[in-house]
């Protein structure tokens, strides 16, 4: 090897930094893996609207918007895409999440597992606005967007009974 070439990577060499897209791709694998339809980074209407995970969730449009928390603002920013999601009628309900920023180095075929057991900070939004800063895994995220869900779904019944 000529001096100043460094030498090609090895497996255990190789260094790792995955884009958000990446965790958002993983996310989508966690919700899948719970029984949920979720599809990641997907184009729709003709290419303008991608939000990072969509989910149909009881006939509901739902959107996740991540961000990894090695972003400047990442909350602030997370939550304002989440909110415009709602508000521009992309979705019914969606959640801003931060990643934690020790998955951007996780090595990909461990990427999942640590997803899927990783303490991510979340926000639920609605119509109704946004909710408070939670911590916690993909089930206590689920457990938010069901409850969100129902809130909805009893603002629909009173608003018919009104």
């Amino acid at each position: 090897m000529r001096p100043g070439k460094t030498p090609p990577y090895t497996e255990s060499k190789m260094p790792v930094r995955h884009r958000e897209e990446v965790l958002n791709t993983v996310l989508a694998q966690a919700i899948v893996a719970r029984g949920l339809n979720a599809t990641p980074e997907s184009i729709r209407d003709h290419g303008k609207q991608r939000p990072d995970v969509m989910i149909a969730f009881r006939g509901l449009r739902c959107v996740i918007e991540g961000k990894i928390a090695d972003v400047a603002n990442a909350r602030a920013t997370v939550l304002q895409d989440a909110t415009a999601r709602v508000e521009k009628g992309i979705a019914h309900l969606a959640i801003a999440v931060v990643y934690p920023k020790v998955l951007r180095s996780t090595p990909f075929d461990r990427l999942l597992e640590a997803c899927s057991q990783s303490q991510l900070d979340f926000a639920v939004c609605s119509e109704r606005g946004a909710s408070e800063w939670r911590s916690g895994g993909i089930d206590d995220i689920l457990d938010e967007l069901r409850r969100a869900h129902e809130v909805l779904s009893r603002d629909d019944v009173v608003q018919e009974v009104a």
